[in-house]
């Protein structure tokens, strides 16, 4: 039944946030769909918590292992590419003469997430029990870059087109 009902609210806030997009993202519609969305994600948690609650186990336990393969291999990839993205903007900001401002703020946090990636990956390199510190940082840092990057939008918006 909760998943059910979350569905809906993802559904509802997918179309609210499709409808914004057509309208040029003014009103209350981005609020709306984030604010549903947030209720899904809420109503998916408890669906969760009950069902460890009730069986002593997350659904899916045995699939550790793979889960943090997949999380590795995630992770040196979006390294990767973060990197080069970041170089790459770097090259083109010298290249037609812009200034390289790092107290920008979408400069700053870019480098601060790139930072992010780099603490994930030394949590990874170290040794001992790395999968239980690996995951929880994973999740602090994406936790971190998703605030950044809604801050940022937040703040930048100025009552435009929110996402």
């Amino acid at each position: 039944m909760t998943d059910a009902v979350a569905l809906l609210l993802y559904v509802g806030s997918l179309i609210l946030w499709f409808r914004s997009l057509l309208s040029g993202g003014r009103g209350r519609g981005p609020m709306i769909a984030f604010v549903l969305a947030a209720a899904g994600v809420a109503v998916h948690a408890l669906a969760l918590a009950r069902f460890a609650a009730e069986y002593g186990q997350l659904p899916l336990n045995g699939l550790a292992p793979t889960l943090d393969r997949l999380g590795r291999i995630g992770l040196v990839a979006g390294f990767i590419t973060f990197t080069l993205s970041l170089v790459l903007a770097w090259v083109w900001t010298i290249n037609f003469g812009q200034a390289s401002d790092l107290w920008n703020a979408k400069v700053f946090w870019a480098v601060m997430s790139w930072f992010v990636f780099v603490a994930a990956l030394g949590v990874r390199a170290g040794g001992g029990v790395k999968e239980r510190r690996s995951a929880l940082v994973s999740v602090v840092g994406f936790s971190f870059i998703v605030f950044s990057y809604l801050g940022l939008r937040l703040v930048s918006s100025q009552g435009g087109f929110f996402l």
